[in-house]
Protein backbone atom coordinates (compact mmCIF):
# COMPACT_ATOMS: atom_id res chain seq x y z
CA UNK A 1 0.00 0.00 0.00
CA UNK A 2 1.26 3.43 -0.93
CA UNK A 3 0.83 6.44 1.36
CA UNK A 4 0.07 9.79 -0.25
CA UNK A 5 0.04 13.31 1.17
CA UNK A 6 -1.79 16.06 -0.69
CA UNK A 7 -2.13 19.80 -0.16
CA UNK A 8 -4.53 21.51 -2.51
CA UNK A 9 -7.88 23.18 -3.04
CA UNK A 10 -11.19 21.38 -2.91
CA UNK A 11 -13.01 21.19 -6.25
CA UNK A 12 -16.60 22.07 -7.11
CA UNK A 13 -18.60 19.60 -5.05
CA UNK A 14 -18.37 17.45 -1.95
CA UNK A 15 -20.80 14.53 -2.14
CA UNK A 16 -21.76 12.14 0.64
CA UNK A 17 -23.64 8.93 -0.04
CA UNK A 18 -24.40 5.81 1.92
CA UNK A 19 -23.57 2.22 1.03
CA UNK A 20 -26.40 -0.36 1.15
CA UNK A 21 -24.98 -1.32 4.58
CA UNK A 22 -25.47 2.27 5.79
CA UNK A 23 -21.79 3.36 5.81
CA UNK A 24 -21.17 7.00 4.90
CA UNK A 25 -18.76 7.70 2.03
CA UNK A 26 -17.78 11.19 0.89
CA UNK A 27 -16.05 11.88 -2.41
CA UNK A 28 -14.56 15.03 -3.88
CA UNK A 29 -11.55 16.15 -5.89
CA UNK A 30 -8.60 18.28 -4.85
CA UNK A 31 -6.57 20.41 -7.26
CA UNK A 32 -2.84 20.07 -6.65
CA UNK A 33 -0.64 22.66 -8.36
CA UNK A 34 2.94 22.06 -9.37
CA UNK A 35 5.36 24.65 -10.71
CA UNK A 36 4.85 28.37 -11.27
CA UNK A 37 3.83 30.75 -14.03
CA UNK A 38 3.82 29.21 -17.50
CA UNK A 39 5.18 25.94 -16.06
CA UNK A 40 2.28 25.57 -13.62
CA UNK A 41 0.38 22.29 -13.93
CA UNK A 42 -2.74 21.25 -12.03
CA UNK A 43 -3.43 17.62 -11.24
CA UNK A 44 -6.75 16.49 -9.78
CA UNK A 45 -6.74 13.84 -7.05
CA UNK A 46 -9.93 11.98 -6.21
CA UNK A 47 -10.54 11.90 -2.44
CA UNK A 48 -12.59 9.20 -0.70
CA UNK A 49 -13.46 9.23 3.01
CA UNK A 50 -15.43 6.68 5.01
CA UNK A 51 -17.74 6.71 8.01
CA UNK A 52 -17.02 9.40 10.66
CA UNK A 53 -14.33 11.07 8.53
CA UNK A 54 -16.79 11.14 5.61
CA UNK A 55 -19.44 12.82 7.75
CA UNK A 56 -17.03 15.45 9.07
CA UNK A 57 -15.60 16.28 5.65
CA UNK A 58 -19.10 16.47 4.19
CA UNK A 59 -20.02 19.04 6.85
CA UNK A 60 -16.89 21.22 6.78
CA UNK A 61 -15.22 20.80 3.35
CA UNK A 62 -16.18 23.65 1.03
CA UNK A 63 -15.25 24.19 -2.64
CA UNK A 64 -12.10 26.29 -2.96
CA UNK A 65 -10.89 25.61 0.59
CA UNK A 66 -7.24 24.67 1.05
CA UNK A 67 -6.78 21.29 2.71
CA UNK A 68 -4.06 18.84 3.78
CA UNK A 69 -4.93 15.16 3.34
CA UNK A 70 -2.99 11.98 3.97
CA UNK A 71 -3.90 8.35 3.44
CA UNK A 72 -3.57 5.29 1.27
CA UNK A 73 -3.29 5.78 -2.47
CA UNK A 74 -4.25 3.68 -5.46
CA UNK A 75 -4.54 4.37 -9.16
CA UNK A 76 -7.85 3.86 -10.96
CA UNK A 77 -7.47 3.20 -14.69
CA UNK A 78 -10.13 3.05 -17.42
CA UNK A 79 -10.72 3.50 -21.13
CA UNK A 80 -12.58 6.69 -22.08
CA UNK A 81 -15.79 5.63 -23.87
CA UNK A 82 -15.78 8.65 -26.19
CA UNK A 83 -12.14 8.80 -27.24
CA UNK A 84 -10.99 5.22 -26.58
CA UNK A 85 -8.02 6.78 -24.76
CA UNK A 86 -6.54 5.13 -21.66
CA UNK A 87 -7.03 7.31 -18.57
CA UNK A 88 -5.83 7.06 -14.98
CA UNK A 89 -6.43 8.94 -11.74
CA UNK A 90 -4.87 8.90 -8.27
CA UNK A 91 -7.37 8.08 -5.53
CA UNK A 92 -6.56 8.90 -1.91
CA UNK A 93 -8.50 7.22 0.89
CA UNK A 94 -8.30 9.67 3.80
CA UNK A 95 -6.71 8.77 7.13
CA UNK A 96 -5.79 12.29 8.27
CA UNK A 97 -6.81 15.78 7.20
CA UNK A 98 -6.51 19.40 8.23
CA UNK A 99 -8.05 22.53 6.78
CA UNK A 100 -5.49 25.21 5.95
CA UNK A 101 -5.84 28.94 5.43
CA UNK A 102 -7.78 31.65 7.20
CA UNK A 103 -8.71 31.69 10.89
CA UNK A 104 -12.30 30.55 10.34
CA UNK A 105 -11.05 27.47 8.51
CA UNK A 106 -8.60 26.73 11.32
CA UNK A 107 -11.43 26.92 13.86
CA UNK A 108 -13.48 24.51 11.75
CA UNK A 109 -10.45 22.24 11.40
CA UNK A 110 -9.98 22.17 15.16
CA UNK A 111 -13.67 21.41 15.68
CA UNK A 112 -13.56 18.68 13.02
CA UNK A 113 -10.42 17.22 14.61
CA UNK A 114 -12.18 17.03 17.99
CA UNK A 115 -15.13 15.21 16.37
CA UNK A 116 -12.73 12.86 14.54
CA UNK A 117 -10.80 11.93 17.70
Amino acid sequence: MKIMTVIGNIGKSVDMKFTPQGKAVTEFSVAVNEGKGENKKTEWVKIVAWEKVAEILNEYAKPGSKIFLSGSCKVEAWIDKNSGEAKAQNVLTVREFEFLGDGKRKEESAQAEQEYS
